[in-house]
């Protein structure tokens, strides 16, 4: 019985090489990619060396040590009545550089000395910004290190103001992941941009009256949710989905325009709601809120069901 034949000087093997009987497949079928596939078709995982030149593949772990170092920002937005807001959890060693604070488009009518925006953590409320002006600009050169993972939060005292947003922007190197949602009524679950959990960063924008939202008189409550003030305007785009989430609408909804459910975060005005998704494109979903009677706050993260 022979165990095995070595051929040499072959002049090709075909497109699609199968590696032992049932085994996995080097598709080269499509001349400018080569896709490695199980049995059945579907892309299989494949281990790599860490590259030592420019042209050659790097493994997760490479690829996650070498952006780790890399400048970073992510954009915030808060209201004039937010209170504390979470808006990152800064890993253990992240390097937060600066706080950038700026009124939205809108004016902070009646502000007045009392009205303050402050960045930090529970151990120091202005730790990372201090000295928010509603008619400018305003930087903060925070140069601090988190040497245990924390959360970073927005202090906002309204004073004499009655109306207003502004965008924070946080510069950093390292990791900040999406903070948890805080307490009060409603449901959702899980970690934000995993499965079907969709938060803040989810909705990058930032998230607006009449664009993200259908309704133009929307209320928009910061990285916390939103209130749709018009219950014949309850559209809602989600633009950022993670792979994670689109694996898992791509599963289970396979029906659309089709009904399903949403589960609210926490402190909404319901705890969920029947929906019409009439749009699913990778990183994209757009759907209706039904059912809804008056207006209705909405805070994130949303859980969505089938």
């Amino acid at each position: 019985m022979v165990d095995s034949v070595k051929q040499y000087n072959l002049a090709g093997v075909a497109a699609n090489v199968e590696l032992g009987k049932q085994g996995p497949v080097i598709d080269a079928s499509n001349a400018s990619v080569i896709s490695f596939k199980d049995k059945n078709g579907n892309l299989e995982v494949i281990a790599v060396a860490e590259g030592t030149d420019p042209t050659h593949a790097v493994s997760l772990s490479q690829l996650g040590s070498t952006t780790l170092t890399k400048l970073n920002y992510q954009k915030f937005e808060v209201a004039y009545n937010s209170g504390t807001v979470a808006l990152a959890n800064a890993a253990a060693n992240a390097y937060i550089h600066s706080v950038v604070v700026e009124k939205t488009a809108g004016n902070w009518t009646g502000a007045n000395s009392n009205t303050t925006i402050t960045v930090g953590d529970s151990s120091n409320n202005s730790r990372l910004f201090a000295g928010f002006d509603p008619a400018s600009q305003c930087s903060d050169e925070s140069d601090h290190k988190y040497a245990t993972e924390t959360t970073i939060n927005a202090y906002v005292t309204a004073g004499g103001a009655n109306a207003g947003n502004a965008y924070i922007t946080i510069w950093y190197s390292g990791t900040l992941n999406e903070a948890p949602a805080g307490g009060g009524g409603g449901g959702g679950g899980g970690s934000a941009g995993v499965d079907n959990v969709v938060g803040y960063s989810q909705m990058p924008g930032p998230v607006t009256a009449g664009g993200t939202l259908e309704d133009p008189t929307a209320t928009i409550n910061g990285s916390t949710g939103f209130t749709i003030n018009d219950d014949t305007k309850t559209g809602i785009a989600i633009t950022g989905l993670t792979a994670s989430n689109n694996a898992w609408f791509a599963a289970n909804y396979p029906t659309v325009p089709g009904t399903y459910t949403c589960t609210w975060g926490p402190g909404s005005t319901v705890a969920s709601s029947s929906i019409f998704v009439v749009q699913l494109t990778s990183p994209g979903l757009v759907f209706y809120v039904q059912g809804q009677s008056g207006p209705a706050t909405y805070n994130y993260p949303f859980t969505f069901g089938t």
